[in-house]
């Protein structure tokens, strides 16, 4: 996976959610051709929410 620094972070979700990723993956790997797993799903949807964040607003918290 492009990207990846090697390092693998064990994640809990609720069982609910995990369903959900595994039918997403189903789908991508039967009407998209696409063969990815329910953890890239989720990883992908974390990395872009994160993306997302407004992060300014967490500024005082993160300084040094």
């Amino acid at each position: 996976m492009t990207g990846t620094t090697g390092r693998r972070s064990k994640i809990a979700l609720l069982a609910g959610d995990w369903e959900k990723l595994e039918k997403i993956a189903k789908y991508y790997k039967e009407k998209e051709r696409i063969n990815v797993t329910p953890g890239q799903i989720a990883s992908a949807l974390i990395h872009t929410n994160i993306s997302e964040m407004d992060m300014s607003r967490l500024a005082s918290l993160l300084k040094d």
